[in-house]
């Protein structure tokens, strides 16, 4: 035997550079997933109902838990609302709507409108939406939409025949 040289290697060991022979490499740390995010998809109204499209992107296994939330602005003058969909006041007028879609899905949910949006609607013809969604308590995306009054046909002016 040869003192002070290295020892002798077998031609199918595995030898890794920068580490003593007999040692083995390190095993590597695998960083948690990243938590699922949530975006609002296309909003499409229909009368006094508006549907929404949220979509979930994460890792397999995981979820989406959120709150959906219908608000217009407008302007008010001695408390009454005098124009919308622009002014410094904001007002709910849908139902707030939780929801769970899983990870790489997408969801389809109608939002219809509150008490406040249908008296709005009886002065306003159309009333421009924002849809918020939130996940987890913070705001993740928005989106707009319109509610629209339905039209009233008019009574027929024909005369019964006898």
């Amino acid at each position: 035997m040869y003192s002070g040289c290295a020892p002798r290697l077998s031609y199918f060991q595995p030898v890794s550079p920068g580490l003593p022979a007999g040692t083995t490499s390190p095993t590597p740390v695998v960083p948690p997933p990243s938590p699922a995010t949530l975006t609002v998809g296309d909003v499409t109204a229909r009368g006094a109902r508006l549907t929404v499209g949220p979509r979930c992107q994460g890792a397999s296994g995981q979820q989406c838990n959120g709150l959906l939330v219908e608000t217009i602005r407008a302007r008010l003058r001695r408390g009454r609302v005098v124009a919308v969909g622009r002014g410094q006041t904001t007002i709910g007028v849908g139902q707030t709507t939780r929801f769970s879609i899983q990870a790489g899905r997408s969801s389809v949910i109608a939002l219809p409108a509150n008490g406040a949006a249908t008296r709005l609607l009886a002065r306003f013809p159309r009333l421009p939406v924002t849809v918020t969604a939130s996940q987890a308590g913070t705001p993740v995306g928005g989106a707009r939409g319109t509610l629209t009054a339905r039209r009233r046909r008019a009574h027929s002016t024909r005369t019964k025949r006898s």
